[in-house]
């Protein structure tokens, strides 16, 4: 049997109380093998979310990432940032961060800027593929770079048979415990099948 190489990520939302969120957290890092949480939204509603999130996915092996803002991610010393895709940022990012922080960027459904980006110096391109699967199964065939995919939740079998390395676990794992740990063993399961 291969050993799947498809890991997942999480991403909060930005509204989400974050006691709440924590006990979501708790229960997808006891279900499955999550690499990465993101947290969204304005200044303060990431601030709260990573006072409270930030040492728990952290102590766990998870990489932080905050979303578009580079200096609250070094102030709050997270793993990376995540951004829109932008060239000229990479290297304002890299210059402000260090050579190991984070730099992921969303790319929507454009090959033309992923394969930019990833000359630019990005650690990974974010996909957002809808339910069409080609572009994940276009980027694992041709490129090294890892892709995070965020299929439409019906389109999660189809993204990890594709090579996607990362699948952003479907929004509705926040509703609560019982949820997440729901959601990520289900995709654990895809990701052992799609191993097989």
């Amino acid at each position: 049997m291969t050993m799947p190489k498809c890991r997942l990520f999480l991403v909060v939302p930005s509204a989400m109380e974050a006691g709440a969120a924590r006990a979501c957290l708790g229960a997808a890092l006891a279900a499955g093998d999550v690499a990465a949480l993101k947290v969204t939204g304005t200044v303060s509603q990431q601030e709260r979310l990573l006072d409270t999130l930030q040492a728990v996915a952290q102590d766990a092996g998870v990489a932080v990432l905050c979303e578009d803002d580079v200096d609250l991610a070094a102030e709050r010393r997270t793993d990376g940032v995540e951004i829109e895709g932008d060239i000229e940022r990479i290297a304002a990012i890299r210059r402000r961060l260090g050579t190991d922080a984070i730099v992921g960027v969303r790319c929507g459904a454009s090959r033309h800027a992923a394969m930019e980006m990833a000359e630019a110096g990005a650690d990974y391109v974010a996909f957002e593929t809808g339910s069409g699967g080609g572009l994940i199964a276009w980027w694992a065939e041709l490129f090294t770079l890892p892709c995070v995919a965020i299929p439409a939740p019906e389109a999660m079998a189809e993204a990890i048979a594709n090579g996607a390395d990362f699948v952003v676990v479907p929004a509705q794992m926040w509703a609560s415990p019982e949820a997440a740990g729901r959601e990520v063993a289900a995709l654990m399961n895809e990701i052992a099948e799609s191993g097989e």
